[in-house]
């Protein structure tokens, strides 16, 4: 929340000057991966609307037109984890990915700002994600019609 807050003076600059902001990792990134942790779906609820109370009052920061939630599910993630050949963090387990999963596609019912985009609908295998350009154009029927005439960013 510091690190958001953090930003909120550029944020608000950039979007009183007409600019369209995208952010990877904002506030319902915390909502998610925090919210995953709390088992008692009404505790929760609870966090989530603290959480939101906290950033969006309390700080000040901006609300989104909308957020996006790239669904890709927990066997697909797990390949590309261990594909990269990292060491995995905390984030990076099965039984988190499990609960964060949950938790994001239950935040996702919780406000029309949510919308889901299924990177895999095919399945759970590697070979079911869709490509990037794929990804890219299910985004952008999302967020267009909030852009105005606002070129396409492949464009």
């Amino acid at each position: 929340a510091k690190d958001r807050l953090a930003t909120r003076t550029a944020l608000k600059a950039w979007l009183e000057h007409g600019m369209h902001v995208f952010a990877n990792r904002y506030v319902p990134a915390n909502q998610g991966h925090q919210g995953s942790k709390i088992a008692d779906p009404a505790e929760r609820a609870t966090f989530w609307a603290w959480e939101d109370a906290l950033e969006y009052g309390t700080n000040g920061l901006p609300r989104p037109a909308v957020t996006v939630i790239l669904h890709v599910p927990v066997d697909i993630s797990l390949q590309l984890i261990e594909r990269r050949g990292l060491m995995k963090d905390g984030h990076e387990t099965r039984a988190h990915l499990e609960l964060a999963e949950k938790a994001y596609l239950e935040l996702a019912q919780t406000s029309p700002e949510f919308t889901v985009v299924e990177c895999a609908p095919g399945g759970n295998r590697l070979e079911d994600l869709l490509s990037m350009d794929a990804i890219h154009e299910l985004v952008w029927v999302k967020v267009k019609p909030l852009l105005g005439d606002a070129p396409s960013a492949k464009q």
